[in-house]
């Protein structure tokens, strides 16, 4: 809202005039946070990050959460008559972490045991700073003298289980999941390599500066989408920002060895990839897992369908066509007949019952001549080479949108 409270001159203002002010200008800066990011959760900042010096620790930095709450759950101000009442109608509100903090991720002690750790987030609405105040013709107080809103970050441990079967922890009720932390037994220190962006976690990864660029404007107008792809004379090696290149290789998380991009950007098209494709054109990393969402967690990559050299086709059945599957890879740019694929042929040996004139086979040498059957071997011809099998054809590079 923008209302504005009016105070006259000589008047004596109420508490209520300051109190209305301040909810009014919390009220509009709400409902702006909801015209610029909308009303779902969004995390800002929070980076998580091994301790110095190394220990089983993280830091997890300064941040904001943005979450649509309740107005106000507890009158504001004064007594529910006195003060401004409870409004349960929804806000959005901003919570803060104004200092860095260290969390606790120890080892389990089983050997060859290992835990996941889930740092969550959720947006908290405490009254503090709690202050001895004089009031006129009243006793002294002891009250609250700021409604704070709040980040509180905490550490949930998983399970511990052999290495390699650990699970994440969920989030609880009214948190967000933001980072997952792997300790193995016998580990002493928490490198970067143990810290993994939590799977769908809502941080904000572009600045309005980013998503005004004209980069960034060209892909908004032009409506691509993860999976669309693109021709380009553009070298492989200088991509657009959200696209990878479709050449042979690799991509998957930060923290995965992915050949074409290792980023968490890539789950989306990493996910897509995964359920639309098949395993041998698509292939993961020691093999498909139990959902896209967990193989990205665990750094697997999943290679890209072989696009270079290769023409495109369309998925699916044609009217007596062989049904195709998507990203399935056929064809040869050479090939070599077989004796199977040759036309059906005859051939003839002029005169071929008198080739050859003898006395017949076991005849009396008086007897008459006769016919006797010979073999006969035609001279070979042709090299049995591959033949082109290419249609004319102009190459550009491909390159995938994430």
């Amino acid at each position: 809202m923008a209302n504005r409270r009016i105070v006259y001159t000589n008047e004596v203002p109420y508490d209520l005039d300051i109190l209305w002010s301040e909810l009014n200008s919390y009220r509009a800066i709400g409902q702006l946070i909801d015209t610029v990011l909308g009303n779902t959760t969004e995390l800002n900042g929070f980076n998580c990050i091994p301790s110095t010096p190394a220990a089983l620790t993280v830091d997890v930095e300064p941040g904001q959460i943005y979450s649509e709450e309740e107005t106000d759950t507890l009158a504001y101000g004064n007594t529910p008559t006195a003060g401004i009442p409870i409004d349960a109608r929804p806000l959005m509100k901003q919570g803060m972490l104004l200092d860095a903090i260290t969390l606790a991720t120890p080892a389990p002690a089983t050997i060859d045991f290992s835990i996941k750790y889930l740092i969550q987030i959720a947006f908290q609405e405490v009254d503090d700073d709690l202050q001895n105040r004089p009031f006129y013709n009243a006793v002294s107080q002891n009250v609250a003298n700021s409604r704070s809103d709040l980040a509180d970050v905490v550490v949930k441990a998983g399970i511990a289980a052999t290495t390699g079967t650990e699970a994440t922890p969920t989030p609880d009720a009214g948190f967000t999941g933001a980072w997952v932390v792997t300790v193995a037994n016998g580990q002493t220190t928490v490198t970067s390599g143990d810290i993994v962006r939590y799977s769908g976690a809502p941080f904000i990864l572009e600045k309005l500066k980013d998503k005004i660029s004209e980069a960034t404007a060209n892909q908004l107008y032009s409506k691509f989408e993860t999976g669309d792809i693109e021709w380009s004379y553009r070298s492989t090696a200088s991509p657009k920002a959200g696209w990878v290149p479709m050449i042979v290789g690799s991509i998957g998380s930060s923290a995965s060895a992915a050949s074409i991009r290792a980023n968490d950007d890539t789950e989306s098209l990493y996910t897509l990839l995964w359920d639309s494709v098949s395993s041998t054109c698509a292939p993961v990393s020691g093999g498909k897992g139990a959902s896209a969402a967990a193989d990205f967690a665990a750094n697997k990559t999943l290679t890209l369908p072989e696009a270079p050299g290769r023409a495109l086709g369309i998925a699916g059945a044609g009217g007596g066509l062989t049904a195709r599957s998507l990203g399935e890879c056929v064809g040869q740019e050479n090939h070599t007949l077989i004796e199977a694929e040759m036309p059906s042929h005859t051939h003839t040996l002029n005169n071929s019952a008198n080739l050859v004139q003898t006395t017949g086979a076991g005849a009396s040498p008086d007897g008459p001549p006769g016919n006797q059957a010979v073999t006969v071997t035609a001279n070979a011809a042709g090299g049995g080479g591959a033949h082109n099998n290419m249609q004319p054809t102009l190459f550009l590079h491909a390159f995938i949108k994430l």
